[in-house]
């Protein structure tokens, strides 16, 4: 039998995560945001995500925001 928590835990996380990514690109493409701004809020996130970097669901988290920051909202630009 699945372990509904665990799927229930990380669908919830997905979605999230799916949701903020949308809105962060969102709000560059319609100039809410600079990039700057939208890294700040990651470095933000990555500040306050640094207190679980001990357990693996924070580790990961904390891969995630680095790997966004390097990639979608990189400094050198959003191609998106």
């Amino acid at each position: 039998m699945p372990d509904t928590t665990n799927i229930k835990i990380t669908g919830a996380g997905l979605v999230g995560g799916t949701i903020v990514s949308v809105l962060l690109e969102t709000l560059l493409e319609k100039k809410v945001l600079t990039l700057n701004e939208v890294r700040a809020v990651l470095e933000r996130a990555m500040r306050l995500t640094t207190k679980h970097a001990g357990t693996p669901a924070g580790h990961e988290a904390m891969q995630i925001i680095s790997i966004m920051m390097a990639d979608r909202f990189s400094e050198h630009g959003h191609d998106k």
